[in-house]
């Protein structure tokens, strides 16, 4: 015969199974909703980064554009324009590259991780320091036989300097983007384009914005930027 207390007990356990089934349910769901949010918060912030970077760029673009009018403004969006291609070239695909590399390495091997973004950080910064150095050495020549306007050489040589550090710059926020860093990523854009606007305010209240010293704020807001970036990325990186 079957033990009486051992089949309530049973009985108990089978009708009590569908409850436990529907709480385990529930919570799969409240799990899923909070990883939603979650993702939906570190989207935000990405692009809020991304947008506010380019907002400010857009701005500062039409301040200087009045300021200057169309012939300097023609010259600074060169340099601007030129700077980005040239700091994009080792980039594309390298920084996400090194990403997904280091995210899925960091908890079991720190050490791989570092050397991957290492690696990207040396190889960005080798093609940068010998595009400035080409740039320097070659940018009369460039502007004046190559594109046959001379007056472009000053603007040819920012873009050449300023080509290092934006490129950098990447690179620094791959590893915050690696430690899942989204609203440190969000506080550097607003610290940079606070670096973007303010200088190009000034001088334009003060009258004394010409293109040679939209040209130099360009280039320090571009060092000035990767600095920043560098070293709340040095400290994500030690703190792991």
């Amino acid at each position: 015969m079957v033990d009486i207390p051992l089949q309530r007990a049973t009985e108990r356990v089978l009708l009590t199974a569908p409850r436990w089934r529907a709480l385990a349910s529930r919570a799969a769901e409240l799990a899923g909703g909070a990883s939603a949010c979650a993702v939906a918060l570190a989207t935000g912030q990405v692009f809020g980064a991304r947008l506010l970077s380019q907002v400010t760029t857009l701005v500062a673009s039409v301040l200087i554009a009045r300021e200057l009018g169309p012939g300097a403004f023609g010259a600074y969006a060169f340099c601007l324009a030129l700077a980005m291609v040239v700091s994009d070239i080792p980039g594309s695909g390298l920084d996400m590259s090194a990403v997904r590399v280091s995210a899925g390495t960091w908890a079991r091997s720190p050490g791989r991780a570092r050397s991957a973004l290492a690696v990207t950080a040396s190889t960005k910064a080798g093609f940068g320091l010998s595009v400035a150095a080409f740039g320097l050495l070659a940018g009369d020549w460039l502007a004046a036989d190559a594109l046959g306007q001379p007056h472009l050489a000053l603007p040819l040589k920012i873009a050449a300097l300023a080509a290092l550090p934006l490129g950098l710059n990447e690179s620094m926020l791959a590893i915050l983007q690696t430690q899942e860093r989204f609203g440190r990523m969000l506080a550097l854009q607003v610290a940079i384009a606070a670096f973007k606007l303010v200088p190009v305010i000034a001088l334009i209240a003060a009258g004394a914005l010409t293109l040679d010293r939209a040209l130099a704020v360009f280039l320090l807001v571009a060092y000035g930027s990767s600095c920043v970036s560098g070293l709340a990325a040095w400290q994500v990186a030690r703190a792991h």
